[in-house]
């Protein structure tokens, strides 16, 4: 298991953990409120920007260059799956020598992380720029007067590589020094930066390899700043110590069987796309991610919370697992209860949505499209909390077995349901494989914590179904606005009313009403 590779490495030098718990203990009310605004916040602002200058973008580039840009968005926010768990194992490796004062080890450890992350980085850059031509060539299809753009821009994304990797893998360092603020005004920048900068480059040149140039540029600001905010919080990292074997191994033995789920989990989240890209065209990309990273930016609030509470998780599965099962009870409650009224909304007025936002053209080929993935998003939140507890509890290797044995399924189905549907083949797979994948993540989280799948379980796995089949039925209402008004105000108040006396025990909404007050205080 993931905690027992190393507990001992930290056991030989730390050994004051009840010191540590009472710490977090009494520092959880403060953390809750601290860490989720920070991850809010660090998510919104750039979601506004995103939203307020795609449509200018696309005016601007034509949906062909657009496509291009859509698709290197969503590529390099994946990037940091490549860097093999190693930021995340920085941040578990260092968060207690950070206790006792252990520099040396501090030292060592983030250097050993920086060149792990490095040489990643820069092997994955050489085969990526070698490689640019023939996938421009032979996978991705577009006009011929773009080609040597496509490939010029595959290039610049290689490039990306190593810069995103070692953003990510620095930015372990500053979790473990719960510098939550550094990380959000780093996200809020350069996150808006990331939409807003294409619109200055375009001013220069409509190419889309230029604009990927300057978005070069941007990737290696941030990696500055970020490595100059890890050296303002400890300038002993300046001093590059002597390395040994043992720290190497450390790192990418901690991550484990995530490296496989690292591996894995970009082929899951981008496959779609490259199929699109190779069996349609790189404009149908446009029609697909557009809608697709809008649903998936609703996400901010399961990934906050769940990011919040991972630390609640792993300490009360160690002391206190039927607490740890009434968290993750309540977590998924408190999803369902905000999430779902929004993907309603989502479902009930895609058509409108896209209209006012990139106009009725796009409104008229995607709005069914993020109807399908907003109902594979409700349950791509729900995921989100089981996994947290699966890694909380040392079993990474449950969710990479999951995965390696889900992406040879999720490949043929969305090969097959792309040839035979198009554009809503692949949202179909999209949508049925987090359907699956929460359902079993949700088991499997159930058995670690109590034992076996529980009536809870069951029924909330029952509500779920239920809240899809509404977003199913909500799906083929057609009819004018007023109406469609009428019908999802009624639901959300039908809605309101079963989830406050049906779904939510007593001790639960006086929990939630205790979660609520910590997070606006």
């Amino acid at each position: 298991m993931l905690h027992i590779s190393f507990s001992k490495y930290l056991n030989d030098n730390e050994g004051r953990k009840d010191t540590s718990k009472i710490a977090n203990m009494l520092t959880f009310r403060r953390s809750i409120r601290a860490d989720f605004s920070a991850n809010i916040i660090g998510q919104i602002i750039p979601l506004v920007a995103a939203v307020l200058t795609i449509p200018s973008l696309l005016n601007e580039l034509g949906i062909d260059r657009f496509g291009i840009l859509a698709l290197v968005w969503s590529l390099t926010g994946y990037f940091s799956l490549f860097e093999l768990g190693v930021g995340r194992s920085l941040t578990a490796l260092v968060a207690p020598k950070i206790r006792i004062g252990s520099r040396i080890d501090i030292q060592a450890i983030f250097w050993a992380a920086m060149f792990t992350a490095i040489a990643i980085g820069i092997t994955g850059a050489i085969i990526g720029v070698l490689a640019a031509p023939i996938l421009s060539s032979a996978v991705f299809k577009q006009s011929q007067h773009l080609r040597s753009e496509v490939t010029a821009s595959l290039r610049f994304v290689a490039m990306m590589l190593p810069l995103v990797i070692s953003t990510t893998t620095a930015s372990g360092i500053l979790q473990a020094y719960r510098r939550f603020d550094l990380i959000s005004y780093n996200r809020i920048l350069f996150g808006t930066l990331l939409y807003s900068l294409p619109l200055l480059a375009i001013k220069i040149s409509g190419r889309i390899d230029f604009i990927l140039g300057s978005l070069l540029v941007l990737k290696a600001l941030e990696f500055i700043t970020t490595f100059a905010s890890c050296l303002l919080i400890n300038a002993d990292l300046k001093a590059i110590p002597q390395l040994k074997l043992l720290h190497f191994q450390l790192l990418l033995k901690s991550g484990g069987w995530m490296t496989v789920t690292n591996v894995i989990g970009p082929l899951l989240a981008y496959s779609d796309r490259l199929l699109i890209g190779t069996i349609l065209s790189t404009a149908a990309v446009a029609y697909y991610v557009t809608p697709l990273d809008l649903v998936v930016r609703l996400m901010i609030v399961p990934g906050a919370l769940a990011g919040v509470l991972f630390p609640v998780f792993a300490t009360e599965y160690e002391h206190n697992r039927n607490e740890a099962h009434n968290y993750l009870q309540i977590c998924l409650k408190i999803n369902y209860v905000v999430i779902f009224p929004i993907l309603l909304a989502t479902v009930s007025f895609s058509s409108e949505l896209l209209t006012v936002w990139l106009g009725q053209e796009f409104a008229a080929k995607s709005a069914s499209i993020l109807q399908i993935l907003a109902i594979g998003a409700l349950a791509n939140s729900v995921s989100y909390f089981p996994y947290a507890v699966i890694h909380a509890a040392g079993r990474p290797d449950m969710t990479a077995r999951l995965h390696a044995a889900e992406l040879p399924i999720y490949l043929s189905i969305l090969w097959v349901f792309l040839k035979t549907f198009g554009l809503h083949g692949a949202a179909l797979a999209w949508a049925i494989r987090n359907v699956c994948e929460a359902t079993i993540l949700f088991l499997f989280s159930s058995r670690l914590l109590i034992g076996s799948v529980g009536t809870e379980t069951v029924r909330f796995i029952l509500i779920g179904a239920a809240t899809i089949g509404t977003l199913l039925i909500t799906r083929t209402i057609q009819t004018d606005i007023i109406t469609k008004v009428g019908i999802y105000l009624l639901s959300i108040v039908t809605f309101s009313f079963l989830s406050w006396y049906k779904v939510l025990a007593s001790n639960e909404k006086e929990k939630l009403r205790g979660i609520w007050r910590s997070l606006v205080r």
